[in-house]
């Protein structure tokens, strides 16, 4: 009977050594827990902005795109409405300058 009191009260006391020792180690793991978590967030963050840029670029380039054949369009429509000869164009050019200086 003995033996097994001194059992029991071997395991209690290496159950309160282990739990205090868990307990004394929780902390330092929490920590690491949380710098890698940190790191996580960093890396997604740093991610999320590199493909941001990326799309921004793309979608910037695919608007100048647009906008180049848009005027290619209306230059070309211009070009086709007004077929000027070239006292036609001196003229046109005279009327904007006239316009744009105000005389």
């Amino acid at each position: 009977m003995r033996e097994i009191i001194a059992g029991i009260l071997t395991a209690e006391e290496q159950g309160s050594r282990l739990t205090a020792a868990a307990r004394a180690r929780a902390p330092e793991i929490i920590s690491a827990a949380k710098k890698q978590a940190e790191g996580i967030t960093a890396s997604a963050l740093e991610e999320g902005r590199r493909e941001a840029g990326l799309a921004s670029a793309a979608a910037l380039e695919a608007a100048l795109s647009e906008k180049a054949a848009m005027l290619a369009a209306a230059l070309a429509e211009t070009e086709k409405i007004l077929r000027l000869d070239e006292a036609g164009r001196r003229r046109a050019a005279g009327e904007v300058v006239r316009l744009v200086l105000g005389r």
